[in-house]
């Protein structure tokens, strides 16, 4: 579920179905600027460390894959391994 509006249901509904299902963690792009999607992606980071997992969700704005592309390679030294969102599915 992406959670782009407050009221969505997906997630629950998905659960209490017995359906494999997860929720995003972080928006990275709301604001598309390479400060705040840097911003966002150490939020992710976070919650990673914090939870064992996270799911970062955007768009491909130029700021976003720029950022991405320039800070993985910090992401994967600090032992966070970038995956896709199905493969943390539960």
């Amino acid at each position: 579920d992406s959670r782009t509006s407050y009221r969505s249901k997906a997630y629950s509904i998905a659960r209490d179905m017995g359906i494999k299902s997860a929720e995003r963690s972080i928006f990275l792009d709301n604001v598309q600027t390479k400060e705040a999607v840097s911003a966002q992606i150490a939020r992710a980071v976070k919650v990673a460390k914090e939870k064992g997992k996270a799911i970062a969700i955007g768009h491909p704005s130029k700021a976003t894959i720029a950022t991405l592309a320039e800070i993985a390679p910090q992401i994967l030294d600090e032992g966070v391994q970038l995956v896709f969102a199905s493969a943390i599915v539960d």
